[in-house]
């Protein structure tokens, strides 16, 4: 990680699980697969997974998994908020996945 945004507060990347992971282990080649549901399961153990994910829908992050989402997620987030909805209904106020 360690990208900045002016004005951005990215204090939680201090606290991040990922904080020292090669960056490709995040941003694996494929968009989907198994590589990006492996980087999706460390996120989900992450502390601050709600903020991760935040910073790279409110700052268009257009690559790897950030906030346990993968770019195509993403993108069909952006979309939803676009027309004034979520895609995340299924996710606690801490991020993580709700039990179905």
């Amino acid at each position: 990680m360690g990208l900045r945004h002016a004005g951005a507060d990215v204090s939680w990347q201090d606290r991040a699980i990922c904080t020292g992971t090669h960056p490709d282990f995040f941003h694996p080649q494929r968009g989907e697969g198994p590589e990006v549901k492996r980087a999706q399961e460390i996120c989900e153990t992450c502390p601050v997974i709600a903020e991760c994910r935040e910073y790279a829908l409110t700052y268009r992050e257009p690559f790897g998994v950030w906030g346990g989402l993968s770019q195509r997620q993403r993108e069909k987030e952006w979309k939803a908020r676009a027309h004034g909805g979520t895609t995340l209904d299924n996710l606690d106020r801490e991020g993580q996945r709700r039990a179905s």
